[in-house]
């Protein structure tokens, strides 16, 4: 039976010829010498695991072939054995595609040759610090040029920073983008922004935030409450609505920032037990 598609003609023709050289090659030549990969520890890092994945605890082991010319260079990709996960399937390729080296296969004279090298990959979630379930106060007091620029940053932050939370100056100051300004206003004059995430847990009050100091002007504020489950998962994350979002409104919940876990919530005897949370994001400037 032959299949005929519309339109394709002679220049899709050719196109088709040209992808399927490659395949053709192999089904040519027989290949004496296996093409060696050169930096296979490069490949893919624990740095490398899709952040999709960490979230839903994907692990698995991805199958995959390499479609290879006779200089080395890797033509296409094909996942043979998934793993379960889409992410960890896509990263495999995509990942080996950019890095993977190689010395080309050889035929019984010598010559390199395009060739077929298969192989697999396991992915095995990194050990990530759990965070103790602790109150924080991060501030960090952001210096703005004319331009919008970060020009200086003050940590001001008080208690237990959750691991995931990193420097405040360095975590809140990179979020200071040109849309977050165009929403704040005071374009083209320095200007001194209180940046603020708060945990308060176990159902203590939020403290008093530096957005309602002396001599500041309350830009907005975001809330949201969570639950941490018996094996320390964060579960049911919603936004809380206090009217005080002001110029954060319709900015993406504060439910985004809970992608990791939590040590499990114990009681006084050492039983598991289920705990939560309140996070806040706040921002002033001063008058």
């Amino acid at each position: 039976m032959r299949h005929c598609v519309r339109g394709v003609g002679a220049i899709g023709a050719l196109w088709a010829m040209i992808a399927m050289f490659p395949a053709a090659a192999l089904a040519q030549e027989k290949v004496a010498v296996p093409a060696k990969p050169l930096n296979m520890r490069e490949w893919i890092g624990s740095d490398d695991y899709p952040p999709a994945a960490i979230r839903a605890g994907a692990e698995g082991t991805v199958g995959f072939e390499l479609l290879m010319t006779a200089d080395g260079m890797i033509y296409d990709c094909n996942v043979t054995e998934p793993s379960g996960s889409d992410e960890l399937d896509e990263a495999t390729c995509a990942l080996v595609r950019e890095r993977a080296k190689f010395e080309p296969a050889k035929n019984a004279a010598g010559k390199p040759i395009a060739s077929l090298y298969k192989t697999r990959v396991k992915w095995k979630l990194p050990d990530v610090p759990r965070a103790a379930i602790d109150d924080w106060h991060g501030i960090a007091v952001v210096k703005l040029d004319a331009q919008g620029e970060v020009a200086g940053c003050e940590d001001r932050s008080t208690g237990q920073a959750p691991p995931f939370a990193g420097d405040p100056c360095d975590s809140m100051a990179a979020g200071v983008s040109q849309q977050l300004l165009d929403r704040i206003g005071q374009q083209g004059k320095p200007q001194t922004l209180t940046m603020e995430v708060v945990f308060a847990m176990e159902g203590r009050p939020v403290p008093a935030l530096a957005l309602a100091a002396p001599g500041q002007i309350a830009i907005g504020r975001l809330d949201a409450a969570f639950e941490i489950s018996e094996s320390g998962e964060v579960e049911n994350c919603k936004p809380v609505v206090t009217g005080a979002e002001g110029n954060l409104a319709g900015l993406p919940s504060p439910c985004g920032m809970l992608t990791d876990k939590f040590a499990p919530p114990v009681t006084e005897g050492g039983e598991r037990r289920r705990s939560g949370g309140r996070l806040v994001i706040a921002m002033s400037r001063r008058s």
